[in-house]
């Protein structure tokens, strides 16, 4: 019994710091934007476009968030989405240490004649600050998790390059202070050509969680139903294992 209890305690503990988690993504304004590709010497034409849109059925299980893009050779397209329904203040609920993130990713057309890369945003103040340096990746038509931890208010820049191919910061960065403005929380997928041409990718998010670090991180988020429903299955199975063992 004494190891289904610490079980039992593990998964309170690991819920206990979670800000956001988001299944369903019904409440998310979406936002793209060019860039111009630094590993390409003539500068992109800027025509790139991108779009976030909730698909209701196909997650696992349920909705997930759509990104899908064109671009062209010399830019970079960045398209994401911040979460509305959910607001971090640090005056009233305690100044953060440091986020974590783990989102499922499936990105069924992922080939060699592109870069692809995703970032955590966090908009405070009206600006979006974007986690880096940028996390590159290759996936399938699975959905697979990718996550990143200890990100600290300087783990954050206004541009989305910083920390790449040798493009410096511009040194903004979050407030996670208990003197800092209401945090928002949010996604991002960005694209570029490798080589010459066209080309057109959509990426699927599902599963996306926020979570805090540090004895100065305020209390957290209450899950949403399907994380609730999910523990306390988890807390059932646990029980009923202990009664089999205890009559062994």
């Amino acid at each position: 019994m004494a190891i289904v209890a610490a079980f039992v305690a593990s998964i309170s503990v690991a819920q206990a710091g979670v800000l956001v988690s988001d299944g369903d993504f019904t409440s998310w304004s979406s936002f793209s934007f060019v860039t111009d590709d630094p590993t390409v010497v003539t500068p992109g034409p800027g025509t790139s476009t991108g779009s976030a849109v909730t698909v209701p059925t196909g997650g696992n299980p349920g909705a997930y968030l759509s990104l899908t893009e064109t671009f062209t050779t010399g830019d970079t397209i960045w398209t994401g989405g911040i979460k509305t329904d959910y607001t971090y203040d640090p005056a009233t609920q305690g100044a953060l240490t440091s986020l974590g993130i783990k989102v499922d990713l499936r990105d069924p057309t992922f080939g060699a004649t592109r870069a692809t890369a995703w970032l955590l945003v966090v908009s405070q103040g009206g600006k979006r600050y974007y986690s880096v340096p940028f996390n590159a990746y290759t996936n399938s038509s699975i959905l697979a998790s990718f996550s990143e931890n200890d990100l600290t208010s300087a783990s954050f820049d206004t541009n989305p390059w910083a920390g790449n191919f040798g493009v410096k910061p511009d040194g903004q960065s979050p407030d996670f202070s208990s003197s800092g403005t209401p945090l928002e929380f949010g996604f991002m997928i960005g694209n570029r050509v490798v080589g010459f041409g066209t080309l057109a990718n959509t990426v699927g998010m599902d599963d996306f969680v926020i979570s805090e670090a540090g004895p100065e991180a305020g209390p957290a988020n209450v899950p949403e139903p399907s994380a609730l429903l999910l523990l306390a299955t988890s807390v059932v199975v646990a029980g009923c294992v202990g009664r089999l063992v205890g009559k062994v």
